[in-house]
């Protein structure tokens, strides 16, 4: 008997380091080592060869996945790895999976806590008060429970990793936000200055930009060093400079590329939950950084969520490399209906004149260029290796059907010689026009009612302030509305007309601005991509080089699929 109670004994101590804490659970995927906390789950290490350790942290503040989970007596309540315990981790020879049965919380009431009691402000309406109360049931007491899990997997590549995640509500509380992928503990491993978070569209420093400055801060709800800085991909502008669904952190000797596999607007998703959406933030104490995914989803009691996946690639030297799977992922989903011309594909870029500001009865003369000066312009663009001019403010804007050219600029035929001349040269010139929106004459013929003084797009260099000042009104206007089939009807006879008459190049304000009502994967049964396509086709039937280009108002995806480039 006594030597059956040793061998209990002898088993208890073999098996239990398996999930003892500080302990880890390393794996190996395509030369990527990735190590977890064997009780916690937490990812707490990954490096690759050649480039070193580019997260390394602890238990305490590693992570894979987190959950936003308000209770009402705490809202800012969440569910994370690094609160768990008991993960379970299953190793293959190509993969590795980190399960949850129960997600930990991150605050618990134990006896050792501060505040021992639960309480709730009641009001007591016979004297008139607030009062404290005590609550018999304690808050922090879940009930159900949230069960969890994320896959690594090597991919046939042999250099990418595709990561998926799944969420199981068990509880009677939704799940309004997942953070997935989540990394915590990146470190600076490109060296100090040297690390960069790099996306389609800008470049950053984000230990130096997200670091508590000497100064201090001002009020932690708005400051970067305490909020971190939130991205979204989708159109470029100042705010939002992020493009594509793409990332990377790393410096010139390598790093990792993130990628999420999401075509278009993605299967059940709307115009608003499209973009990727991440956010830098840098751990306060530690200085590490943590860079996380987004996703505002709506997980009910008995509900699933499965993510996307992702594809993360390490790679040895600079960002080109890591990006190389993103490349390839979009060249086997982007199915375009005509080739991009190959001025525009080989090109430097382009070049935007305004020919005037708009205000033909200026008695100075409203003139910026005339049709006689893009020769001119077509020589020094060319020396400049420019071989695409946008011509802007060239006629009234905003009106249907489109008028001639402004006067004072020269007369359609003059146009015409001039665009044919700058062809002559090797340089294309495209008419920008905007009638996504419409002011008076043609709001009001058609029974609108534009906006007030101060809305809409009038500027001018004299105004005070120079854009929208509150007491123009000549561009105040409203939305045509692509349910509009005389609006449709005279965007594509006004095109046409442009483009036996002047020129098959074109530029697009606002173009896209109703993808926002498309039906998800339809994108070119909707009546605006259909016109864009009849557009399309009367331009290439007369040159197979002309351009069609735009404002990226919402989704890339979609835009690349019609637009040759995007003055934006």
């Amino acid at each position: 008997m006594r030597s059956f109670t040793l061998l209990v004994c002898l088993l208890l101590v073999v098996t239990r380091p398996v999930n003892a804490a500080g302990e880890s659970v390393t794996a190996e995927l395509n030369g990527l080592q990735l190590a977890f906390d064997a009780d916690s789950g937490a990812l707490v290490e990954m490096t690759y060869p050649g480039v070193g350790a580019m997260i390394q942290t602890s238990a305490a503040r590693g992570s894979l996945l987190d959950l936003a989970y308000p209770i009402p007596s705490f809202e800012p309540l969440r569910l994370a790895a690094r609160f768990s315990t008991g993960a379970s981790i299953e190793r293959t020879s190509d993969s590795v999976t980190v399960r949850w049965e129960r997600l930990g919380p991150s605050r618990r009431r134990t006896p050792q806590s501060p505040v021992r009691e639960a309480i709730a402000l009641r009001y007591d309406a016979e004297n008139d008060r607030q009062e404290w109360v005590t609550l018999a049931e304690d808050p922090f007491e879940l009930q159900g429970n949230v069960a969890a899990s994320v896959t690594f997997r090597a991919l046939p590549d042999g250099r990418s990793l595709s990561m998926t995640g799944t969420v199981d509500n068990q509880s009677a509380t939704t799940i309004p936000q997942v953070l997935f992928p989540d990394f915590m503990g990146i470190t600076e491993f490109a060296g100090q200055g040297r690390t960069h978070f790099r996306t389609a569209g800008f470049v950053n420093n984000p230990f130096e930009l997200l670091r508590t400055p000497a100064r201090g801060i001002d009020f932690y709800g708005q400051d970067l060093a305490r909020t971190g800085i939130e991205y979204a991909s989708g159109p470029y502008y100042p705010s939002t400079p992020m493009l594509a669904r793409w990332m990377d952190v790393g410096g010139l000797q390598g790093g990792f590329s993130l990628f999420r596999k999401w075509w278009l607007w993605g299967p059940g998703d709307n115009w608003q939950d499209s973009p990727e959406k991440v956010w830098l933030h840098l751990t306060e104490g530690e200085d590490k950084l943590r860079l996380a995914c987004l996703h505002k989803v709506e997980i009910g009691p008995g509900e699933r969520w499965h993510s996307d996946e992702y594809v993360l690639t390490p790679h040895r030297h600079g960002w080109a490399k890591g990006i190389e799977p993103f490349r390839e992922y979009v060249h086997a989903n982007l199915k375009r209906p005509f080739p991009v011309p190959r001025h525009v594909r080989e090109g430097l870029g382009f070049r935007t004149l305004w020919m005037t500001q708009a205000y033909p009865n200026d008695p100075e003369g409203d003139i910026i260029y005339r049709a006689e000066d893009l020769s001119r312009v077509a020589r020094e663009c060319l020396e400049h290796g420019i071989q695409e001019i946008c011509l802007w403010s060239w006629w009234g804007g905003m009106q249907v059907p489109i008028s001639d050219p402004f006067p004072q600029i020269g007369t359609a035929e003059q146009l015409r010689r001039a665009i044919e001349e700058c062809r002559e040269l090797g340089v294309n010139v495209s008419l920008f026009i905007s009638i996504m929106l419409v002011a008076n004459p043609t709001a009001e013929r058609w029974g609108l009612q534009v906006g007030p003084p101060g809305s809409g797009w009038t500027y001018h260099t004299e105004f005070v302030p120079v854009m929208r000042p509150y007491y123009g009104h000549g561009l105040s206007c409203i939305e045509a509305g692509i349910d509009n089939l005389t609006w449709r009807q005279g965007a594509y006879e006004s095109c046409r007309r442009i483009i036996a008459t002047l020129t098959p190049s074109l530029g697009w304000d606002q173009w896209d601005l109703y993808s926002r009502f498309d039906q998800p994967n339809q994108p070119r049964k909707q009546p605006f991509y259909e016109l864009t396509q009849r557009i399309h086709a009367a331009a290439h039937a007369q040159d197979r080089e002309a351009t069609f280009h735009g404002e990226c108002i919402e989704n890339l995806d979609a835009n690349a699929i019609y637009l040759d480039y995007s003055w934006n």
